[in-house]
């Protein structure tokens, strides 16, 4: 379970710990159950059905990171390599709740690109240990929101996935 929840930073580090000798087995163990890149991530959770067909048709993941925000180019080749169209927006582009909201609201009544039965909104938030408060109310209005929309839309064919993405400072 720990293996699971660790870093690929700190599982690189083992083999300078006093776990040198089993470097390479708890390597080998982690990599080969954890997604390391966004885009494996994508690419599994798009490929598992039933996350389309529970009881919401929603799925809202957080993720934290090191890396910086996705820059378009970034996000458009995401977008080619895992077949599902991907909006991208930044909590801190808002200046009011309404304004985050009615952003929601766009994307859940967008109809999925011809052939696809997904959509999928990425949030980004910079420096997640000072905005904690921000990332939890954000989270909040999304599954508020994404709930209305269920509701009002109980037929509806095509999955949304949600990807909270939290940058977070190297200490």
């Amino acid at each position: 379970l720990l293996l699971k929840m660790a870093t690929i930073e700190a599982v690189l580090r083992v083999k300078e710990s006093r776990l040198h000798t089993e470097a390479k087995s708890i390597t080998s163990e982690y990599f080969k159950f954890n997604l390391c890149t966004l885009q494996d991530y994508l690419k599994h959770i798009f490929g598992d059905t039933s996350l389309c067909t529970n009881e919401l048709g929603v799925h809202l993941t957080l993720a934290t990171t090191h890396s910086k925000f996705l820059s378009e180019n970034e996000i458009e080749k995401l977008t080619l390599s895992t077949g599902v169209n991907i909006r991208c927006i930044s909590l801190h582009q808002f200046q009011t709740e309404y304004q985050y909201t009615r952003e929601i609201q766009m994307f859940l009544t967008e109809e999925p690109e011809i052939g696809s039965n997904k959509k999928t909104l990425l949030v980004q938030c910079e420096r997640g240990v000072d905005n904690t408060k921000l990332i939890a109310c954000a989270r909040h209005k999304m599954v508020d929101e994404l709930k209305d929309w269920r509701e009002e839309n109980k037929k509806s064919k095509f999955g949304v996935f949600v990807v909270f993405l939290i940058l977070l400072n190297r200490q």
